[in-house]
């Protein structure tokens, strides 16, 4: 039963079963940047954030298939700062020395996270998402 929370996770025999599939895509949503961290040079994910990055990453590189993030900046946000999805794209590249592939920086909330995220990944020929 699915009751609380979704499907289970894919076992890592079936993440790498998927390698060589070539229209797929992990697409790792946001849970928050901290904005003003000049240490971090002006931003860094907050943790469910680097969570979510730190598993897509592990999926992506078993599984072969390119990552995309989905994260704007929010409701509250002014339109001067820097989306979610700019700051992850950085720490992405940075940090775990693997590029994004896609970046959705223009939602609000989740439901915008969605309607933004796959037509993007549709146009680009992907069919399965991660």
């Amino acid at each position: 039963s699915h009751a609380i929370g979704g499907p289970a996770a894919l076992s890592r025999t079936q993440v790498e079963a998927l390698r060589g599939q070539p229209d797929g895509a992990v697409l790792v949503l946001g849970g928050g940047v901290h904005r003003h961290l000049p240490e971090y040079g002006g931003g860094a994910p907050k943790r469910y954030t680097a969570e979510r990055l730190a598993y897509g990453v592990w999926l992506a590189r078993r599984s072969g298939w390119p990552l995309a993030f989905t994260g704007g900046i929010g409701w509250t946000a002014n339109d001067q700062q820097h989306s979610e999805a700019e700051i992850v794209a950085r720490v992405a590249a940075e940090d775990y020395g693997l590029p994004l592939r896609w970046i959705e920086s223009r939602s609000r909330d989740t439901r915008e996270n969605a309607s933004n995220s796959l037509p993007l990944l549709a146009a680009a020929g992907v069919k399965q998402v991660l």
